[in-house]
């Protein structure tokens, strides 16, 4: 069977590598590294049989075709933390994740686009029933099963890779819709991206999209008057109007003084 796809580019591989430790006979510990042994027909069927435990998800799915393609693992298994489920947990809150659609999704986009656990959890706050998920339910979970952290080796080159095999399946690329659309989208920028996942505005990037908005306006309305289309620069006129009282409602009042400028840098 071909291993096309390697262990580093596997979000899941934190899963798999506690799991082969454990077939390996080894003692888990916190931070400790584990010298990988075999990777074989019987390592993989050891895998198969973790991944059935889990619930039968879009991540499910991934983790067995991922399986299918899978390269040999590192010489060195580094784990720093190898409890999937907490002791006084007693359904397992990684699993409850999986199966919570909304969450799922925004976690696993979030965590792709960079944004910590503790931001991912007051995203959490703005839904309707916020979900009871703590600061440790969703780092575990990311670390084990979603781990796309640059620090663990996470590049530009495993996002390719998972789209790659997302798109290789009817099946997951219908399950992963939203984060084709989304944090994997090459479509998107910034602004499309927050608006895809219906991100909370601070109140100082409120009233930067507020005055951007009032910018336009204003760029547009002067060169619709050079041009002397006096309709069009009486729509921008109305724009800029409605942009400042609804902004006003919200609390938005823009700057009256100029800002500082910046030194050049270069000149120091």
């Amino acid at each position: 069977m071909s291993s096309w796809f390697r262990w580093e580019h596997n979000p899941s591989r934190k899963f798999f590598g506690i799991e082969l430790a454990k077939y390996w006979g080894y003692e888990l510990k916190l931070h400790t590294r584990y010298p990988s042994k075999a990777f074989g027909a019987t390592e993989k069927t050891v895998l198969r049989t973790a991944i059935s435990e889990l619930p039968d998800t879009s991540l499910q799915l991934l983790q067995y075709r991922i399986l299918e393609v899978l390269g040999p693992p590192p010489k060195e298994l580094i784990i720093k933390s190898f409890l999937l489920q907490a002791k006084k947990e007693k359904v397992s809150q990684s699993n409850r994740i999986m199966v919570d659609a909304e969450c799922f999704n925004r976690i696993t986009g979030l965590s792709i686009l960079g944004m910590d656990t503790r931001g991912i959890k007051n995203e959490f706050k703005a839904m309707f029933f916020p979900p009871n998920y703590s600061l440790e339910h969703i780092e575990r979970f990311r670390y084990h099963f979603w781990n796309v952290n640059p620090n663990e080796g996470w590049d530009h080159k495993s996002n390719e890779m998972l789209k790659h095999i997302i798109l290789s399946d009817p099946d997951l690329t219908e399950g992963f819709k939203h984060l084709l659309e989304g944090a994997l989208s090459d479509k998107k920028n910034r602004r499309d991206m927050a608006q895809h996942y219906n991100l909370s505005l601070s109140p100082a990037d409120r009233t930067r999209e507020y005055l951007r908005v009032g910018d336009n306006a204003i760029l547009l309305q002067t060169q619709l008057l050079e041009r002397e289309d006096l309709k069009g620069a009486d729509l921008m006129a109305s724009i800029i109007s409605k942009t400042i009282n609804s902004g006003a409602k919200l609390g938005i009042t823009p700057p009256t003084t100029r800002s500082e400028i910046n030194p050049n840098l270069l000149d120091k």
